[in-house]
């Protein structure tokens, strides 16, 4: 089998509701299946996206995507001796051993097999991988937990958090050298071992500004918002970098503290002086100030930096919603319905509904609510909608 193009499947919302209606007419063709599944899995909605990858699966015992989504579901969930039997599969029937595809199931499977106890599976499949790709960041820290130099252990904090993390020590690397891992590899070990008064060493090897943003950093990644809070107040107390005062901003947003979203805007907007184009603050204070204008502005810059950020799309279709610039408002949130199929579509056809409504086509915003409810039941914002907008489902 060989693998298809991930975007020939799901082109749209509309290709979406297309295949539930035909599924629910009684349509079992794999790319319908697919479809559906892999569009609440984009939506995080895992537990239905599961069903609908296990019912392909039923009629399609060895298609390869839907074992590899059924996996990644399974892993996510900590179900590790399943997600095991399944990663195996998937590897058996995918017949491109080249791309990059099937790396991500061997590094997936490797950290699987560690997980439930397989040490001797994980460390053949680990050093597999390593002789094709010799910096690969999975594999390489499999064997150092393997050989005792690293304690990534189960029991002590999320692997995957910190697979994650990767791309971040892979940025930082380019401008530090390989110190970086080797701190946070170090924080990681120490965390894991409640041992924080060891990391005091390491205040004289790294830039002191360095140290706290990694410690910040570190915490932030765990959802400790409180303690990288403080370190990262730390890192922009020793240096007022892009870095460390977009990760303290980052920070304050994600807390529950009310004041924090000012103190965040100012933040974001300082870096903004310093790099106006930055199209990742453009986006991120556009969604914290309480300045209409100023969030417009921002936002129209970043799209015009940054076209394909489909997501800041809707937003502007939001924010000239907030103006009263209705049309602006439902010609935007069209334009964002065909582009931005990662997010969800109940809540783009919820905005379009108040855009009919206030330009006086009632039967439109009523299909559209309609629409909404078909793509979300469970969506509490509709019934909120409903209320608001005396509109009808």
């Amino acid at each position: 089998m060989k693998h298809e193009d991930k975007n020939s499947i799901i082109d749209n919302f509309e290709q979406y509701l297309v295949c539930l209606e035909a599924y629910k007419s009684g349509d079992r063709n794999y790319k319908i299946i697919n479809c559906i599944g892999k569009t609440l899995y984009s939506w995080a909605r895992y537990r239905e996206a599961l069903k609908f990858f296990k019912i392909g699966l039923w009629y399609y015992k060895n298609y390869f995507y839907f074992l590899y989504y059924k996996s990644e579901i399974l892993n996510s969930r900590k179900m590790f001796k399943k997600a095991v039997k399944s990663y195996e599969k998937a590897i058996k029937y995918y017949d491109d051993s080249g791309d990059k595809w099937f790396l991500i199931l061997k590094e997936n499977l490797a950290n699987n097999y560690f997980n439930i106890g397989k040490i001797d599976k994980a460390k053949i499949l680990s050093e597999d991988i390593l002789t094709k790709y010799p910096d690969n960041f999975v594999a390489n820290n499999i064997i150092k937990e393997i050989n005792g130099e690293v304690n990534f252990g189960i029991n002590n904090f999320d692997y995957k958090a910190d697979y994650r993390f990767s791309a971040w020590i892979d940025y930082e690397a380019k401008t530090f050298g390989n110190q970086e891992a080797k701190l946070y590899l170090r924080v990681i070990k120490c965390l894991n071992g409640a041992n924080l008064k060891l990391l005091e060493e390491d205040k004289n090897i790294y830039p002191s500004d360095f140290y706290f943003r990694v410690l910040g950093a570190t915490f932030y990644e765990r959802e400790n918002y409180k303690l990288a809070e403080e370190y990262f107040r730390k890192a922009v107390a020793e240096n007022r970098t892009v870095s460390n005062l977009s990760l303290l901003a980052d920070c304050l947003d994600m807390s529950d503290e009310q004041d924090n979203g000012k103190e965040a805007e100012h933040l974001y907007r300082e870096v903004l002086e310093l790099e106006p184009d930055n199209n990742y603050v453009l986006g991120r204070v556009s969604r914290v100030t309480d300045d209409c204008d100023f969030a417009l502005q921002c936002v129209e810059k970043n799209l015009k930096c940054n076209p394909k950020d489909f997501i800041s799309l809707y937003w502007l279709s939001e924010l000239y919603f907030n103006k009263g610039m209705y049309k602006e408002s439902l010609e935007k949130a069209l334009e964002a319905r065909c582009k931005c199929w990662q997010y969800n579509p109940s809540i783009i056809s919820m905005l379009i509904a108040k855009c009919y409504n206030k330009l006086g086509s009632l039967e439109l915003a009523n299909a559209e609510v309609k629409r909404a409810v078909i793509e979300d039941p469970c969506n509490e914002s509709v019934k909120i909608l409903l209320d608001e907008e005396n509109l009808k489902s």
